[in-house]
């Protein structure tokens, strides 16, 4: 186990009469690993949910990151914590990693795996909604056309990645980050991109889908340049061998379809 730190500024406002005076005041980030650990059963074709509420990152490999693994019978999980404190008060800091890692579980039954991390608990200067897994890295197994993997990914905010991966997809990241995912939809399946951020999705050059979904907020983020015959309301392909729906909604950046 090893813990880190790194600096956050936070902005406080003074107002005196008709003047605004702005200080700052570091509060450091303190990192930790956190212990690896896999689900206890074989992956039997059920749905694999994937709960991060996470915090807000600052790079260095920050996020959460799913890959597919064709190889992998079960999901197995890896990545840190992080949560902010004064510098004076690491201890605090423990504190709220310790929560977190209390709320990274990964619950089995037979509707499904389900990998879930939370905030931690407020402890002295450290604030329990700024402490959460920082960096989660989470293996599947990839799905085949024959045994699709359906998969749901919920985030709380940083850059999601998704990649290897074959069947239906839903990805929910209603925080400050980009989507990128690579994947294979399986034939009937729903595949599902919404961010408030960037949202790009590779699919095979000849991928087919019955209806697709293209939306952001301006109609120049919209790039589907890697296939110029795809139109937003329309299908792709031949109807019925693909994809049942492919759907991509962003928000500040671009809505990329592209080839993997």
């Amino acid at each position: 186990m090893r813990t880190l730190v790194l600096p956050l500024v936070l902005g406080l406002s003074l107002v005196t009469g008709c003047s605004v005076a702005v200080t700052a005041k570091s509060q450091p980030r303190y990192v930790k690993d956190i212990p690896a650990q896999s689900s206890k059963t074989d992956w039997a074709g059920q749905t694999i949910t994937i709960n991060d509420a996470s915090i807000n990152t600052q790079g260095n490999g920050s996020g959460l990151t799913i890959t597919g693994d064709p190889t992998a019978t079960k999901v197995s999980v890896t990545g840190r914590t992080a949560a902010y404190a004064d510098e004076a008060d690491q201890a605090s800091a423990e504190l709220s990693m310790a929560d977190v890692v209390a709320t990274l579980v990964i619950t089995e039954d037979a509707n499904g795996i389900t990998v879930t991390c939370g905030h931690g608990s407020s402890h002295g200067t450290s604030k329990g909604d700024n402490s959460g897994c920082d960096a989660l890295q989470i293996t599947v197994p990839s799905g085949t056309a024959m045994k699709p993997l359906p998969l749901v990914v919920k985030a709380g905010s940083g850059d999601v990645k998704v990649s290897g991966t074959i069947g239906s997809l839903s990805i929910d990241d209603n925080g400050a980050g980009d989507i990128t995912a690579s994947h294979t939809p399986a034939k009937g399946s729903d595949v599902s991109l919404k961010g408030g951020f960037g949202v790009s999705l590779a699919v095979p050059s000849n991928f087919a889908a019955d209806l697709i979904t293209l939306s952001a907020n301006t109609a120049t983020d919209i790039d589907t340049k890697a296939f110029p015959d795809v139109v937003s309301g329309k299908g792709h392909g031949t109807a019925g061998t693909g994809a049942a729906s492919i759907t991509l909604t962003g928000g500040l950046g671009a809505v990329v379809l592209k080839s993997q």
